[in-house]
């Protein structure tokens, strides 16, 4: 009996906020989509904050896999960095320049690249569940 009227004044006043709410102008929603078809510039906006916080963390990852390269294969990362950094650089010329054939330098390119992208993964996960 004492649960059954603390339950009605509950619904009561669950009643009485919903009613005063509507009538100062506040809406209660069941999901976001229904936000969203109100105020389509806000779902708009959250996207464009989600898209630039992703490109920032991307950025951050290859950032932080560019150093772990660098700490691991110091040659590697400076192959890297001038062929993928420096102005119009052939595979043949970075050969030249270190000694190596262009075979070779396509190998260690190859090679760095997958070492990147394990660690750019790796850190950008560690980056999102921050």
């Amino acid at each position: 009996m004492q649960y059954e009227e603390v339950y009605k004044q509950m619904v009561r006043r669950e009643k009485y906020l919903y009613e005063r709410d509507r009538s100062h102008g506040l809406y209660y929603y069941k999901d976001e989509t229904e936000l969203y078809k109100l105020c389509p510039d806000l779902y708009d906006t959250e996207k464009r904050e989600r898209e630039a916080f992703g490109e920032e963390c991307m950025r951050e990852a290859l950032r932080l896999a560019l150093r772990d390269l660098s700490n691991l294969r110091p040659k590697w990362h400076s192959i890297v960095i001038d062929y993928y950094y420096g102005e119009n650089v052939t595979q043949t010329a970075l050969g030249r320049k270190y000694g190596v054939s262009h075979q070779t330098i396509s190998r260690i390119l190859i090679q760095a690249l997958r070492i990147l992208r394990n660690r750019a993964k790796m850190h950008l996960n560690r980056l999102l569940n921050e």
